[in-house]
């Protein structure tokens, strides 16, 4: 099973401002605890009742082919819209070392550069 995430609105935690809570199954379809909070307060002070609707799982709103979230906040009717990235996945190895001496007369040296390789889904779009 893949791991999915669930977003939970609680638009009148904190005085009616609001909240989304972000959980994470464990690719049993078991929830734990939260794995983010979006507060109301953390996006833009005059939101209120943030939470109160919440877009459908998968909406690609900007086109970068990672699902963002859209959240409304109805008691000072405003919408949020979370952009989602890419998650990426880096393996950096390191050439094998070949010491070599320089000479107190050399013009020139080269050098080896790190190997890098990387993984993730839309992750070309970003790199």
């Amino acid at each position: 099973m893949v791991n999915e995430e669930l977003a939970v609105g609680a638009p009148y935690e904190d005085n009616n401002r609001g909240a989304v809570y972000i959980y994470s199954s464990d690719g049993e379809g078991h929830l734990g605890n939260p794995i983010q909070r979006l507060a109301a307060r953390d996006s833009y002070d005059l939101l209120k009742g943030f939470g109160i609707s919440i877009s459908p799982h998968n909406v690609d709103i900007d086109g970068n082919g990672c699902p963002d979230i859209a959240i409304g906040a109805y008691l000072s009717g405003h919408a949020v819209i979370y952009r989602g990235k890419p998650v990426v996945k880096w393996n950096v190895r390191n050439p094998e070392p070949h010491p070599k001496s320089i000479t107190h007369n050399a013009t020139h040296f080269s050098l080896k550069f790190a190997c890098v390789t990387y993984l993730g889904e839309n992750a070309t779009n970003i790199l």
